[in-house]
């Protein structure tokens, strides 16, 4: 029998020109001293310096859009995009960046004020990444007027 069929052949065809494209729908980045980061611990409340939550989508390591949460929170809408690749640079010793990752969707296309479907995504569920490592797991809570993080899973 052929190692090949004609459906692993069209699978690989497939993989190779998606039609669509996978986007990470994050919080902005946010500074952290990297001594605090080490000494995180499950119960632990990260206060963000965001009031409302405006998403960011990335592809391919930087900033493509960014967006808005509808009313009925299952959907973003997109308000912002960005043409250019734009790269974070951290060249503090004393600070990390870490992003605030609740998943991935995908969409053929991202216009101003086009809606992207985020049913499939647990929005209170987040995970916190630097740009190398996993750090944690937690969820959105409210802090006062501010958004914050309460750790429930910090990754060794």
């Amino acid at each position: 029998m052929r190692d090949e069929t004609q459906a692993s052949k069209l699978e690989k065809l497939m993989c190779q020109h998606p039609l669509f494209k996978t986007y990470s729908v994050m919080l902005p980045p946010v500074e952290i001293k990297r001594s605090e980061l080490k000494r995180l611990c499950a119960g632990d409340v990260i206060v963000l310096p965001i009031y409302s939550p405006e998403f960011e989508l990335w592809y391919e390591g930087s900033v493509c859009a960014t967006a808005l949460m509808e009313s009925c929170g299952r959907g973003l809408r997109i308000t912002k995009i960005i043409d250019k690749k734009t790269s974070i640079p951290n060249n503090s010793k004393k600070y990390e960046l870490f992003f605030s990752l609740f998943g991935s969707v995908q969409s053929r296309e991202i216009k101003e004020e086009t809606r992207i479907d985020i049913g499939a995504l647990d929005i209170q569920r987040v995970e916190l990444r630097t740009a190398d490592r996993k750090i944690a797991q937690g969820r959105l809570v409210r802090a006062g007027d501010q958004i914050a993080i309460e750790i429930e899973k910090v990754e060794t």
